[in-house]
């Protein structure tokens, strides 16, 4: 955690907008942050009902929806097991869901955070995708002009369905 920013530093030196998915929350672990506003120009930030991550996580690990709700209440970090022999078990710093939810609210105060709800990117992905372009053209300063046949391609090649086949 202590190159986070470093990388980022070295990314950034590219001169070129970078997008990084995450599900780590912006978090400070013994003076090691995540990223910074200097790293990062805006979040996009994609918030799903806690009701549907907890179902989600159950199918996902194969366990009961109460463990589920227990380790999204109480977990700051999954993975990182010394005790596997899997070395892409890298650590991610999540954090509980009210803390990745709100550590990423320190961008909305500097106009630079877009809030999408998970269900609205499923059911008007076309909205959401207006959204999230029309946000990263005023964060780079930046004429939005879309292309409606190219959009609409778009729109309809990423529905959950499609990619979820891809996967």
């Amino acid at each position: 955690i202590k190159n986070y920013t470093n990388v980022q530093e070295k990314i950034n030196k590219k001169n070129s907008i970078q997008f990084l998915k995450t599900h780590s929350y912006l978090f400070n672990i013994n003076n090691n942050v995540f990223t910074n506003l200097k790293n990062s120009i805006g979040a996009i930030y994609i918030v799903r009902d806690p009701r549907n991550v907890v179902t989600s996580w159950a199918n996902f690990t194969n366990t009961s929806i109460e463990n589920a709700t227990d380790v999204l209440i109480k977990n700051y970090k999954f993975g990182g097991d010394k005790n596997t022999t899997n070395e892409t078990d890298t650590t991610v710093f999540v954090g509980t869901w009210r803390q990745n939810y709100n550590s990423w609210k320190s961008f909305k105060h500097q106009q630079r955070y877009l809030l999408i709800k998970y269900e609205d990117l499923i059911n008007n992905r076309d909205i959401s995708l207006h959204k999230m372009l029309k946000f990263i053209h005023e964060l780079n300063g930046t004429k939005l002009k879309i292309d409606q046949k190219k959009f609409a391609k778009v729109v309809e090649t990423t529905s959950f369905e499609r990619m979820k086949n891809l996967e």
